[in-house]
């Protein structure tokens, strides 16, 4: 069981980013990975973005290597046990989650803020229930990868990924506010941030 976060973590980054990277520039002529291109607040999340997938790599890979239990490692939260099949139940739930969104969002779909970028809204299937279902799915991945590697650094990236994902959210809000006006104000009126009805904006 100790190698399944490394399986899943090499998933999310095989399945979640390369390959959706790759389907998007045969069917829509770029990547769709816009990083580093903001302000300075924009810049330093993107590199804690990629702190985080590397520290989640170096941390699985660790783990699936060691001939000691994910919860006794010499960083373990105190008094903790791994709860492997918790951990991988949420993590199989967040990629599904997660892969299911970025294909709904077709040519829409980026990482990071494309200020040039006009894709149009998408606002069907499960974009009709809540907004960020994308980053729903990364926290139940994150969340999922802490109980089945109770350490420090899993609990850290959790919390620091919470920070970040509420952060980059108000940003992609306030830009698509911006870029489509009364048709985002409509729509995220009626749909929830990240839970059904929860969360939506106000006029």
């Amino acid at each position: 069981m100790q190698w399944l976060p490394l399986a899943f973590v090499l998933a999310f980054f095989g399945f979640g980013i390369l390959l959706r990277a790759w389907l998007h520039r045969r069917r829509h002529g770029t990547f769709g990975v816009v990083l580093f291109a903001g302000g300075a607040e924009q810049k330093v999340r993107d590199g804690l973005l990629l702190v985080l997938f590397a520290t989640m790599l170096i941390q699985a890979a660790i783990v699936a290597g060691s001939d000691r239990p994910a919860h006794d490692l010499d960083w373990s939260l105190p008094a903790t046990e791994c709860w492997p099949v918790t951990g991988i139940v949420l993590m199989a739930g967040g990629l599904l989650v997660l892969i299911g969104s970025q294909a709904q969002l077709g040519v829409s779909w980026r990482i990071g803020i494309d200020e040039s970028a006009r894709p149009g809204l998408v606002t069907t299937g499960v974009y009709a229930l809540v907004r960020n279902p994308i980053f729903v799915g990364l926290w139940l991945l994150l969340l999922g990868f802490l109980a089945a590697v109770p350490t420090w650094i899993s609990l850290i990236q959790l919390l620091g990924a919470s920070i970040g994902i509420h952060r980059q959210v108000r940003a992609e809000e306030s830009w698509l506010l911006a870029t489509y006006g009364a048709d985002y104000q409509a729509y995220a009126a009626r749909v929830g941030r990240f839970v059904p009805l929860l969360g939506r904006l106000t006029p």
